[in-house]
């Protein structure tokens, strides 16, 4: 076993602390939040998936799965650009009504 750092271990020591670094000065260490939303109105996989597309092109959000035969969303946002009322607004302007399902309800 080798105790010793070599050169480019450390090179890549020092990387992966200037990253950690600057990712923390700019706010974007922040772990993503995550909200499940029981979702009503669809009628098939495929508005399943037409929901999971405008979730993910709602700006702020990281992951969006949606399950039709759960009736329920699953997402991952960054809070500092979208919070759950306009990912709740989102989910309705698509045409379907949505509400925050509450901790350990499944």
């Amino acid at each position: 076993m080798r105790t010793h750092i070599t050169s480019s271990s450390r090179e890549a020591a020092i990387m992966a602390f200037a990253l950690v670094a600057s990712l923390a000065a700019t706010g974007m260490a922040q772990a993503p939040a995550s909200v499940v939303l029981d979702v009503e109105g669809m009628h098939c996989g495929s508005c399943a998936e037409r929901l999971e597309d405008v979730l993910g092109r709602l700006d702020g959000v990281i992951s969006a799965e949606v399950t039709f035969d759960q009736r329920r969303a699953t997402i991952r946002y960054d809070a500092r650009r979208v919070d759950v009322p306009r990912i709740i607004r989102a989910v309705e302007d698509a045409g379907f009504t949505a509400r925050r399902e509450p901790p350990g309800a499944r």
